[in-house]
Formats: C-alpha cells, sequence, structure tokens
C-alpha cells in the first residue's frame, strides 16, 4: 500500500480514537451485590460523579471520565443496552475493590493515546520516507542502466513489472528511454532475465496508446526475436509482449503485417513440436480477427480501412492446416482455445480423419457434460463449439460413404 495513503488512514484511526476517549471507558458491572461501605449513591439517568466512599448499587453505567479522572454513574436505559457493548468493559463476580480500579486507572495510563505533536512528528518522518512512483522509477533506471549482477538484475525487472501496469508510469518509463533497455533484454542468453525483460516491456505498452503508439518501430525487433526460438517460453513471453504492442490500436496490426509478422507466425506453426508457442500464437491470431471484426462499429473510417486491411491478410492465410493436430493435446482449457480459433478462423476441411477425430471429441465432452456434477456448463459449451466445427464441413460425397 502506498504509504502516503496508509499515514493519512493511521492518523484519521487514531484521531477518531483520541475523539471516543474522551468521552471516556464505560464500565458494565454484573448484577452481584456490592461490599464497599460508606456513604449512598442514587443514580439517575444523567452522568454524576462518584466519590471514593460511595457504595454503588448494582446494573449501573459507571465510567472513568479521562479528563478529570473522576469515576461517574449513571441509570442503564435501553439506548444503553443497543450498539454500545463495544464501549463497554463487563466485570463479573463481585464489585470491583479499589485495587481493581487501581488497576484499570494503570491500564488506561498505559494505553494513553500520543499527543498531536507526536502524531505530526511521526506523520512527518513517513513523509519524509515517501517516494513518489516517478521517483522510484528514476531510481530504478539508474540502477539498470548501470553494471549489476544477474539477482540485482532480476530483482529490478520485477520491481519494474509491478509498477510499469500503471499508464502513467509506463509513459514516463519510456520518457526515461527505458523501453530500449528492455527490448535489449529480450535478446539476452539468459532466459531468465529475457522472460522478465518481456513482461516489463508487455506491462508498459498495454492498453497504453501513448507509448504503443512511440514504441511501434520496435515491433520488427520482436518479430525477428520470434524466428530464433531457443527456449519454448521465452517465446510465449516475446509473443506476449508482441501482442501487447500491436493490440487495440489499428496502425499496431498493420505494422504487425508489414514487417512479415503473420509469416513467422505461419512458419512456427509448420515446425514441429512447440505445442504450446502454437496455441498462444492461435489465440493471438483469433484475437486478431475478433479486433478487425469489432471495428465495424468504430465511427473514424481511416480505422476501419486498417482494419478491413489487415482482416485481409488474415484471412488470405491458411492457418487451420496446421491447426488441427493441436487438438490431440490433453488440457480442456488447451483444447478449448484451439476449437475457438477453428470456429473463429471458419475453418473447413474434408479430409475425413479430421472429421473423425472431431467426433470423438465432441462424444467425449457430451458425456463429460452429462456426468457434470457442477453443472457449470463447461464441457456442454465445449461440445458445442466441436459441433460448430463439424457443420463448417461440406457435405461428404457419396465416395466418402
Amino acid at each position: 500500500m502506498n504509504k502516503f495513503v496508509l499515514a493519512t488512514f493511521l492518523l484519521a484511526l487514531t484521531m477518531w480514537s483520541y475523539s471516543q476517549a474522551k468521552e471516556g471507558v464505560k464500565i458494565r458491572y454484573s448484577e452481584d451485590k456490592h461490599k464497599i461501605s460508606g456513604e449512598k449513591f442514587y443514580p439517575t439517568k444523567e452522568w454524576q460523579t462518584v466519590k471514593e466512599d460511595q457504595a454503588i448499587p448494582p446494573g449501573l453505567h459507571v465510567r472513568l471520565n479521562l479528563e478529570t479522572g473522576k469515576k461517574e454513574a449513571k441509570l442503564m436505559d435501553e439506548n444503553d443496552n443497543k450498539g454500545q457493548n463495544d464501549n463497554l468493559v463487563v466485570v463479573p463476580d463481585d464489585q470491583p475493590s479499589i485495587t481493581d480500579e487501581i488497576y484499570l486507572k494503570s491500564l488506561l495510563k498505559e494505553k494513553k493515546l500520543r499527543s498531536m505533536d507526536e502524531l505530526k512528528k511521526d506523520f512527518e518522518a513517513l513523509n519524509a520516507n515517501y517516494q513518489t512512483d516517478a521517483e522510484i522509477l528514476k531510481s530504478l533506471f539508474k540502477e539498470y542502466n548501470g553494471r549489476k549482477a544477474r539477482d540485482t538484475h532480476l530483482r529490478i525487472l520485477n520491481d519494474l513489472d509491478g509498477l510499469l501496469h500503471q499508464v502513467d508510469n509506463g509513459q514516463e518509463w519510456m520518457k526515461m528511454g527505458g523501453i530500449p533497455l528492455l527490448i535489449n533484454d529480450m535478446n539476452s542468453t539468459d532466459f531468465e532475465i529475457a522472460k522478465a525483460a518481456a513482461l516489463c516491456f508487455a506491462a508498459a505498452v498495454q492498453s497504453n496508446p501513448q507509448v504503443q503508439v512511440k514504441v511501434i518501430h520496435h515491433v520488427s525487433v520482436l518479430i525477428r526475436r520470434l524466428a530464433i526460438i531457443t527456449d519454448e517460453d521465452v517465446s510465449i513471453k516475446i509473443l506476449y509482449a508482441t501482442s501487447a504492442l500491436v493490440r487495440n490500436i489499428p496502425v499496431g496490426l498493420h505494422t504487425f503485417i508489414q514487417h512479415g509478422g503473420l509469416d513467422e507466425l505461419e512458419k512456427i506453426l509448420q515446425r514441429p513440436g512447440l505445442i504450446k508457442l502454437k496455441i498462444k500464437i492461435l489465440t493471438f491470431i483469433t484475437d486478431m480477427m475478433t479486433e478487425c471484426e469489432n471495428s465495424k462499429h468504430l465511427e473514424r473510417e481511416t480505422a476501419k480501412k486498417i482494419y478491413n486491411k489487415v482482416l485481409t491478410s488474415l484471412s488470405e492465410r491458411n492457418w487451420c492446416e496446421n491447426s488441427w493436430s493441436l487438438l490431440q493435446v490433453d488440457e480442456h482449457d488447451s483444447r478449448e482455445k484451439v476449437v475457438k480459433s477453428l470456429v473463429a478462423m471458419n475453418c473447413k476441411t474434408n479430409d475425413l480423419m479430421h472429421r473423425s477425430n472431431l467426433k470423438v471429441l465432441r462424444d467425449e465432452y457430451r458425456v463429460l457434460a452429462a456426468n457434470d456434477i457442477d453443472g457449470d456448463g463447461y464441457f456442454e459449451s465445449l461440445a458445442e463449439l466441436f459441433d460448430k466445427v463439424l457443420n463448417n464441413f461440406s457435405k461428404p460425397s457419396k465416395s466418402d460413404l
């Protein structure tokens, strides 16, 4: 939590407690008979000072007035019984002795609230140590830009990841010249540093149009980095950073395609293995298509034209051919992403093997849906998605039958 907010909250809480304490601490005694002798106390509905030698009848409200140091008592009424239990200290068994009163006074003295001067000093001390996000970013930039050990390097990237998600911080980091540093680290042979840098880059640009537009030229570097797959997890993070940079701005998707981004994605889909990365690519393609289709509601004609060009480029690619095999994964979540992509891309084929595999999976999810104890409809929705893909198939010819 922001130190300034925390300090303000503590000050407000302490002030409230101080005002409550000024009213005194109320004590409700049990109904046992009192043993202290002396002048009898005659209670009323108003608070009255109790003399030290006065005997107090049972069932009264008793409090110690912190301003006068005197004990006060009054009759209980209905309002006192409602909502005030938090301000009462119940004393069980017999009426309190002098020792009890001394203990109570001692306890109150120990718990005495700090003075306003003390609170102000503490508040000023907190403010003196408080740093704005911009100041923290400057400090991290200076540390990041210098020579550092690996652990320090990773710690800085971790700190940045937590800060750069905020739009203002992402813009400030860009103005400092921090984006090229992250780009450079994404090319690191240290996979942990490369992944951490990609996450920081994504945090700085995602849903931050001012940053996206100004650093979109870096997309060519990210595409080249995608082409060099040294570690699948690193490539997944680079793809995530690329998506964060180009999504939700027309010029972003257009620039990605101009620099051969779709070519590289298609090449990766044709490679053996890399199942996790391929599924991420299909999701990215589907997201781009959805964004283009939603652009129909935009008012700017220029943006609409750009999105139409992007959608045409996406539709011209044969993504489906390299996607069918990905349905063989075991995880439900991965299958869901693949079949959603097949539906979005309107994939069709007359291959009987593909159709057979789809039917097997569709039937599997129908069985799971019938036995679904949770009843959340997840398996049923997957079965419906497989049906949609099956409905895209051309009707088989007689020779197929």
